[in-house]
This record gives structure tokens, C-alpha cells and sequence, in this order.
């Protein structure tokens, strides 16, 4: 199931549990959608990429023929969450289907990340020639390191601030008791970009290799005049030996 949407899929800042408040409604030009029950929908089915966004969808209410209704969102999956406050109308809508079957990724090296090449989507029966050229820029998203989560600082009785936060990974991120998931970079590495207040100069750049760094206050007072900054902008990166920055988190602490 293929097609547009017709309205905006609204922001969500609710986290990892059922947006109630926002809705979306699409056009397909082939195929159809089903709502399905929440533990369904739990369980890992009804993925859709609307825009850049993959979410999940509880109900699709038919409005009219091929137009539907999508409720009961789950949002930000598979590591998109960047892309929630991004939408506006006459979006690509792609039902994704279930347990990765039918997606196809094609091999690339790592020397086409970021050039332009040139793709032509030919039917059974036709010619190369009677298809028309389609862009594509390699970005290497999915060699990105997934945005951290749990940002949160500790200060102490002189006004350093230690931060901390939580890792993810793209590789064997199952829940098992007693161990950790895996780290699925070469090495384990961050970056910590402190901001001014508007968020458009940055202060200082922190790297690390663990999930906590160190902001003294000397540095604040160096960085931003005294006395020590009450609260702080930040962004944290974990690092790719091979991309570089992965996915930003945005927090104030």
C-alpha cells in the first residue's frame, strides 16, 4: 500500500507509548490498510514511513474510496523519532511489511555515501528506456547511531555538572536480563556539544568515551561568564568510526 497524505501529521512529544491526540489522513493509489488490535499492533505490525517518520497505526477508519483515517499512533520507531515535528501534507505514505519481509537494501560501499546517483523503477515487461529517472542521495542513516536517551545532570556543592545518559544500538537490542546491549560500533564514543541559550553557537565540545561527561564550572564561567549556568542546552552524539556524528539528542539540564 503505497500513496500521500492529505493532512499533517501533528507533533508528538508524549514518548514511547500511544499518541491519542494526533491523526493523519492518506490517499493510497494502490493497496489497502486494516486497523489491527493494540497487541497487534504491540507485537510489531501496521509499520508505515509517513515522510521520514516510520510510526504505527492502531485504526484506519475508510472515508471515502482509497482515503483513510490513521489513529492509535505509535511514533518514532526504528529510530526516527527526529523526524516526528516534520511533517506537512502530500507526504510519501509506505505500509511496511511485517518482520522486515519484502524490503530490499541495496549493497552500496561506503564511497557512495553522499553522491547523487540515478534509479528507474521498470515494470514487468517494459523497457529501462520507458521509465523515468528518479534521484537519490546515499545519507547512510541506517549507519547513524540512534539518538541517546534518559539525558540528566548531577551538580555538586562547587556547581560541576556531570552528565549522564542511556546508549542504544541498531544491532541485538533485545531485552535480556543481566546484560548489556550491544554496542554495535568499533568503538564506544560521544560528543557533547554545550550550546548557548538559543541554541544557535556552540560553547564547547566535550568527547568521551563513556555515557557520562564532565562540565566543570571553571569551564562554565570560561564558556559563558559567571557564575555558573542554572540550566544548559546541550546535544549528545554518539560517534560511527565510519559516518562520524549519529543522530542528535537535544536536552536541558
Amino acid at each position: 500500500a503505497i500513496g500521500v497524505t492529505n493532512t499533517a501529521l501533528g507533533n508528538f512529544a508524549g514518548g514511547n507509548v500511544f499518541d491519542e491526540l494526533t491523526s493523519v489522513e492518506i490517499t493510497l493509489s494502490s493497496g489497502s490498510v486494516t486497523g489491527l488490535t493494540r497487541g497487534q499492533v504491540l507485537d510489531g505490525d501496521n509499520h508505515a514511513l509517513v515522510g521520514d517518520e516510520i510510526i504505527q497505526f492502531r485504526d484506519a477508519t475508510l472515508i471515502s474510496t482509497n482515503r483513510y483515517k490513521l489513529t492509535g499512533l505509535l511514533r518514532g520507531r526504528r529510530g526516527t523519532e527526529g523526524a516526528i515535528a516534520t511533517h506537512s501534507s502530500s507526504e510519501r505514505f509506505v505500509l511496511l511489511p511485517s518482520a522486515g519481509t519484502g524490503i530490499v537494501r541495496p549493497p552500496a560501499d561506503t564511497s557512495e555515501i553522499g553522491l547523487t546517483r540515478y534509479y528507474r523503477g521498470v515494470t514487468l515487461g517494459k523497457t529501462i528506456t520507458s521509465a523515468a529517472s528518479q534521484t537519490m542521495v546515499n545519507t547512510a542513516a541506517s549507519l547513524k547511531p540512534l539518538p541517546v536517551v534518559y539525558v540528566r545532570g548531577f551538580r555538586d556543592a562547587s556547581e560541576n555538572l556531570t552528565i549522564f545518559w542511556k546508549r542504544r544500538t541498531r544491532v541485538d537490542g533485545g531485552w535480556r536480563d543481566f546484560v548489556d546491549a550491544a554496542l554495535g560500533e568499533t568503538t564506544e564514543s560521544y560528543e557533547i556539544d554545550v550550546m548557548n541559550w538559543a541554541g544557535t553557537i556552540v560553547r564547547r565540545t566535550i568527547s568521551v568515551t563513556a555515557q557520562t561527561a564532565s562540565y566543570s564550572a571553571a569551564n562554565q564561567i570560561t564558556d559563558f561568564g559567571s557564575p555558573p549556568q542554572t540550566q544548559l542546552r546541550i546535544r549528545i552524539y554518539q560517534m560511527s568510526s565510519v559516518v562520524g556524528r549519529g543522530f542528535v539528542t537535544e536536552a536541558i539540564i
